[in-house]
Formats: C-alpha cells, sequence, structure tokens
C-alpha cells in the first residue's frame, strides 16, 4: 500500500467514523472485521490481500454500502505525472457512499486521489 492508498483509506475512516458509521473489512477471501468503530482494528484489517471491500454500516449494522480497493494499482510514472490510476475501483451508488466519496475529492485540494 502506497501513500496514496493510505490517504484513500484513512480518508474512508476519518469520513465514516465522524459520520457515526461502522466498517467493516472484507480482503476479497474472507470477513476480517466486522462493525468497527475503531480506526486501529480498521488498519490491522486492511491490505491482506492487495484488495479489500469496506463495508460502511449504521449504528444497527445496516449495510449503507462499499468501497472496493485496489492498493498499488498505479505506475510510478503516472503518480509523477499525477494521472492516477484508482485506488477505489469501485463503490455503492448509494447516498452514504457518494458523501464519503466527494468528500475525500474535496479533501484531495483538486488532485483527483481516488
Amino acid at each position: 500500500m502506497d501513500e496514496l492508498d493510505k490517504a484513500v483509506v484513512s480518508g474512508i475512516i476519518e469520513i465514516a467514523f465522524a459520520e457515526g458509521y461502522t466498517i467493516s473489512v472484507n480482503d476479497g477471501e474472507e470477513d476480517v472485521l466486522l462493525w468497527s468503530s475503531k480506526a486501529q482494528d480498521v488498519w490491522k484489517a486492511v491490505d491482506g490481500t492487495g484488495e479489500d471491500y469496506i463495508t460502511v454500516s449504521s449504528a444497527n449494522h445496516k449495510d449503507e454500502g462499499f468501497f472496493y480497493l485496489l492498493y498499488g494499482n498505479r505506475s510510478k510514472g503516472e503518480m509523477e505525472d499525477g494521472e492516477f490510476m484508482v485506488t477505489i475501483a469501485d463503490y455503492s451508488d448509494t447516498e452514504v457512499c457518494r458523501s464519503i466519496y466527494d468528500q475525500l475529492e474535496a479533501k484531495a485540494m483538486g488532485r483527483k486521489i481516488c
């Protein structure tokens, strides 16, 4: 996981928790974390396989959507050019996920991070 990937994961964690959601992590093979509200637990759970599904849930464990993340999915040249391939390969078209995605873009200050 490179620095850009870490910034994306950090942003999802920060925004989701600030809005009162919990996070679950599936590494593409199994659920490795369910309904956590602790950033350190999420960090321990991510990047075991180079990809993760991060699911955002409300307090009653209702899934509000997911982000499918691919880590290291860009070449060195792309990073130097500022033309980034996606860390967020896919996400749910829900109000919650669109809001988180939009906030991530705003935090990037004009540089597309995902």
